[in-house]
């Protein structure tokens, strides 16, 4: 003797599950339709985000896998960090974070507010910087210092020389040149701004 009950029970458990599988395997097929780009200030990036993005595109809405596209779309010269999402129901939107040009770099390139070095040509920046390679981060960190003093006594920083033996040369915007030697070169620049500030009777 069977339960009906319980069978009936059960087919509608089996055909519920059935259900729900198809339901999973239909979402995660749904397409991507729409992307949005966030954060964008060069315009070649929304290009190349799409191009990305296409590669991923056919793994589906749910399937496709930000991870490693995430990885991909920070690869791009001009970006920092991306921050990518789902937007229901068939929406990438994309966040970039791109690096903000700070100097031009002497010997060719751009450097970045972080410190970085960036093979490109963004035009007539107002600072430079040289230096011995590997020396951007070092560089960009004591424009900031040295900035901070002379902004005190309203003076501002043109160009950085870092020579090959480590002595430091400024080039103020003023026309100003001054050589601040290897060592204490933050004290030495600050013995100038108070010699400065003086001269003014400030």
């Amino acid at each position: 003797m069977f339960d009906l009950t319980i069978l009936r029970r059960f087919r509608w458990y089996i055909l519920g599950a059935i259900g729900l599988s198809f339901l999973l395997v239909s979402m995660i097929q749904m397409p991507i339709e729409t992307l949005e780009v966030q954060g964008v200030r060069h315009s070649e990036l929304s290009e190349q985000v799409l191009e990305r993005v296409l590669n991923y595109s056919d793994q589906g809405f749910f399937g496709a896998k930000l991870k490693p596209l995430q990885a991909e779309i920070e690869s791009l010269k001009w970006v920092r960090r991306a921050a990518i999402k789902r937007q229901w129901p068939n929406q990438l939107t994309v966040k970039l974070f791109e690096h903000i040009p700070l100097a031009q770099w002497a010997s060719g390139g751009i450097i970045t507010r972080s410190g970085e070095l960036i093979d490109s040509e963004e035009g007539d920046l107002p600072l430079y910087l040289s230096g011995p390679t590997d020396s951007e981060k070092r560089l960009a960190t004591m424009y900031y210092q040295m900035q901070e003093q002379l902004a005190e006594v309203s003076l501002s920083i043109q160009g950085i020389s870092l020579a090959e033996r480590g002595s430091w040369c400024l080039d103020l915007t003023n026309g100003i040149r001054i050589e601040l030697g290897r060592e204490q070169i933050l004290k030495r620049l600050g013995r100038f701004t108070r010699a400065w500030k003086a001269s003014l009777g400030r």
